[in-house]
């Protein structure tokens, strides 16, 4: 698209990024529910952040978005683990194709045994604090740690 309407093909991306945005934000706002957020111990801040958080969650609702934190960070992972393993460890692409299929088999295994775990304790929090140390600490060993064996 380079050269048509006097744009170089860089500044397209821009314009096109720009419109898009701009496109939903229009869809955002007519999608928009109007939210009863009066409540005796919420303060303006509160009502706001609630308002807004409930507000976005009903209109990726309703264009069909997916809005989860964990399922955005799985997608990531998902993508970028065989290239972290081939460009940073070492791998060839076959091997690292191969290699980032087992930790999803031990996910699997590690989620039920947690669900079945959390149900029979009646406990949450300390299962959520368990796995996020588990990420910081698998992500700082493969930032900081030279070794592949130990990555």
């Amino acid at each position: 698209m380079g050269g048509l309407g006097g744009l170089r093909a860089w500044q397209w991306v821009f314009a096109i990024d720009g419109l898009l945005t701009c496109l939903i934000a229009v869809i955002g706002y007519m999608l928009l529910v109007k939210m009863h957020t009066r409540h005796a111990s919420s303060c303006r801040s509160e009502k706001l952040v609630l308002y807004f958080t409930k507000s976005i969650e009903i209109v990726a609702t309703r264009m069909g978005l997916r809005t989860d934190f964990p399922v955005l960070v799985a997608y990531l992972l998902a993508f970028f683990m065989p290239i972290n393993l081939s460009a940073k460890l070492g791998f060839s692409v076959g091997a690292s194709q191969a290699l980032s299929t087992p930790p999803y088999f031990l996910a699997a295994i590690l989620m039920y045994t947690e669900g079945w775990l959390g149900d029979k304790w009646q406990v949450r929090s300390p299962i959520i604090v368990y796995n996020s140390l588990q990420t910081i600490v698998g992500l700082c060993l493969l930032q900081w740690v030279a070794s592949p064996g130990v990555q």
